[in-house]
């Protein structure tokens, strides 16, 4: 016996001790993760910001040139075209066109370079130029960004731009637009307008699903919708990092970095917590081995990026090794454990998660073996998995509800009386009680006290079950007679008190009519009912102005039976 229960213990042990320990290493991820934001803003603290002013779209992405290494001149068919390691001298690649009469017509000269230090020149004339400057050096925290030239500046035959870049042994060059400040803004707002909207569309829902939590406190038992808030208020920053709007607003680009690098690692986080607590038991093996993984491809990840050497897009790999992998872990455990209430229920899940699998492997074998953007893809897998995961979450609500609903229901039946319906003498303590804590300020109130005088001798002469029915029947006399708003206590067994504001003696003496008259018109019952009522009226600000209003009344009520002779 001694050995099994030291056994047990020590499988509690070191269950515990695998949850401390994805709790904290979680914590340290999230402190690298910040720490490293953190260096990338104070290294590019320096560096040259960007004027990225706002420009009928024109394209001159034909015409362009280079000489290879022996002097000749390769004719480029069209942009955009990535050169090769053996088109660049001493790692700086250039290009060369002609000027045409389509610059003089234009104002701007719009081009994105992919990290890579950027000049622009006019025949040998340098006219704009663009790297940037980290601290230390080794830290290539670099981006792609867009640039306006203006083509007024453009005095020479020939232009050309020349490329050095930092991570890749390829150049990009990408299209080249010309127009006006606004017709360029314009283009590049609607080429990726559906990123921006449904950014904003997820920062919306995340922060009122992150509002909901943390108003109702009652779902603390539950965090997945905690998680799943989070997850998309960062899918959402990210789609608005994608759409390039805030590179148009904002041109410092150490907030760009941030969003690229820390971001996506964060949403890798939070959808490893959100699967954890939606699995049946949080000590799992495979939870555990999922959250190396997941460190793992956090930790590449930052270091390829922020190191430079690897770009995003070719880093993207880890995450979407990870993210099927949890989609699969996720599919697996919900078939397993949950019960649906419908198979359709069940089939609309699996279809949704098989199709965002699907979606983040296409977008894997995409990445890494044509030149297709992946972007959309990846975003497509997010929407099944979503999809599939509402499902399930919604499922958790409204149990969630449910439970909190029969709390509440329970609660309040605590406060009431079982056999009248009205409150009972616990509710009437707590009431005077709150008198003391709160600091609302009742204006000149009423108690009013009514006494079943002779219930003793119904229950004697008739029995008890026959005096319930006089109790529940005077309590229904007493609701009937009070003012609506004005609250009905059951305070002892034979005594109910109400407590009315916002009334006058007139009003009272009224009430007690009602009351006699309710009672001597009575034809429930083959015998009388004795009742007897008083009244105060006292200003509540605590609790002992309710014994000194109640003793009064009671006063009154001990007259009047001596008048009854009761």
């Amino acid at each position: 016996m001694e050995n099994s229960s030291t056994s047990t213990e020590t499988k509690k042990k070191q269950k515990i001790n695998t949850v401390s320990f994805i709790r904290y290493s979680t914590l340290f991820l999230i402190i690298v993760i910040l720490l490293f934001s953190l260096i990338i803003l104070l290294a590019g603290r320096d560096t040259q910001r960007i004027d990225i002013e706002k420009n009928p779209i024109q394209y001159i992405n034909t015409g362009w040139y280079y000489y290879d290494d022996s002097g000749n001149k390769i004719i480029i068919d069209s942009l955009p075209v990535k050169l090769s390691e053996k088109d660049s001298l001493s790692g700086k690649y250039k290009i060369y066109r002609e000027k045409t009469e389509d610059l003089a017509e234009s104002k701007f000269l719009s081009f994105y370079s992919h990290h890579a230090g950027f000049k622009f020149y006019s025949d040998s004339e340098l006219i704009y130029e663009f790297s940037n400057t980290t601290f230390p050096k080794k830290l290539k925290t670099y981006r792609a960004f867009y640039h306006l030239i203006s083509c007024q500046r453009i005095k020479g035959k020939t232009i050309s731009i020349e490329l050095e870049p930092k991570i890749s042994s390829k150049a990009e060059f990408s299209e080249i637009e010309l127009g006006t400040e606004f017709d360029i803004l314009y283009a590049h707002f609607f080429a990726r307008y559906n990123r921006l909207i449904l950014g904003f569309i997820l920062l919306i829902v995340g922060f009122v699903m992150l509002l909901n939590c943390i108003v109702f406190k009652t779902l603390k038992e539950d965090n997945s919708l905690l998680y799943l808030s989070i997850i998309l208020i960062l899918v959402g920053l990210w789609q608005f990092e994608e759409s390039r709007f805030i590179q148009f607003m904002i041109t410092y680009q150490p907030v760009h970095w941030i969003l690229e690098y820390a971001v996506q690692p964060l949403i890798l986080l939070s959808s490893f917590l959100f699967i954890r607590e939606i699995s049946s038991t949080k000590k799992e093996r495979m939870l555990v081995f999922l959250f190396i993984m997941d460190c793992a491809a956090i930790i590449i990840q930052l270091i390829l990026q922020i190191a430079g050497i690897m770009a995003m897009t070719e880093t993207v790999i880890f995450i979407h090794i990870c993210y099927i992998f949890s989609t699969f872990y996720v599919f697996a455990l919900i078939n397993k454990n949950y019960k649906f209430k419908t198979f359709a229920a069940r089939v609309v899940f699996d279809i949704n998660l098989l199709m965002g699998v699907f979606s983040f492997l296409t977008a894997l074998l995409l990445s890494n073996y044509t030149k297709h953007n992946v972007s959309n893809f990846t975003f497509i897998g997010f929407g099944f998995t979503f999809i599939a995961l509402a499902i399930i979450i919604g499922k958790r609500i409204n149990h969630q509800l449910n439970k909190i609903q029969k709390v509440s229901h329970y609660d309040s039946l605590s406060y009431l009386d079982s056999l009248t319906g009205v409150f009972n003498r616990n509710k009437w303590y707590q009431f005077k009680e709150t008198i003391d804590k709160t600091e609302k300020k009742y204006p000149e109130s009423c108690l009013i006290i009514f006494e079943i005088s002779n219930l003793k001798q119904i229950n004697e002469s008739f029995g008890y079950s026959e005096g319930d029915k006089v109790l529940t029947t005077y309590a229904s006399f007493v609701k009937r007679a009070v003012p609506e708003k004005s609250p009905v206590y059951r305070i002892k067994g034979n005594i109910f008190a109400a407590f009315c504001t916002e009334i006058t003696k007139e009003d009272v003496r009224k009430i007690i009519l009602k009351i006699n008259r309710y009672v001597i018109n009575q034809h429930d019952f083959n015998f009388a009912i004795a009742s007897c009522t008083g009244y105060s009226f006292f200003k509540p600000r605590t609790t002992a102005d309710f014994f000194i209003a109640q003793d009064e009344t009671t006063k009154q009520i001990e007259e009047q039976k001596k008048l009854m002779k009761i």
